[in-house]
This record gives structure tokens, sequence and C-alpha cells, in this order.
């Protein structure tokens, strides 16, 4: 789970985007209070995500968000 700090971390730590499956809404909102830009719905290997980010090709959906708990689906991770 991310919280408001960890959002604080993050921003401190130089990380402006954050490229990510399946996001929680209260992430998304402590990602972007924290000033992160938040890309959610991508799939794949990470160094090919961030390659197509970084050529402006990055397939993601921003509408992407978990609305669940981790623990009500087992630690089995699949939201899309």
């Amino acid at each position: 789970m991310i919280t408001s700090k960890d959002g604080g971390v993050l921003s401190q730590l130089g990380v402006d985007t954050v490229i990510c499956g399946g996001i929680g809404g209260g992430a998304k909102n402590h990602l972007n209070a924290a000033g992160i830009k938040v890309l959610p719905g991508a799939s794949g290997n990470a160094l090919a995500q961030v390659q197509s980010y970084i050529e402006g090709t990055l397939n993601y959906n921003p509408e992407t968000e978990c609305n669940h708990h981790e623990h009500e689906c087992q630690g089995q991770h699949h939201c899309h």
C-alpha cells in the first residue's frame, strides 16, 4: 500500500513518473499529491515499458484502477 509518506519519499528521491499495472485510487492520489505522474495499465517487461515511455510509445490506460485490497485476492494481484 502506498501512503502519503511513500509519495513524499519517492518525490525526494527524484521520482517524477510511475509506470505500473494496476493501482488503487488512494495510491494514485498520494503519488499525484507528491507531484508524481502515474501511468497505470501498462504490462509486460519493465525495461521494455520504460523504453516505450522514453520513446513516447508507452501503451497504458489512465483509467486503470484497482478497487480492492490485495488480501481479498489472496496475494494474486491481477487488476487490469
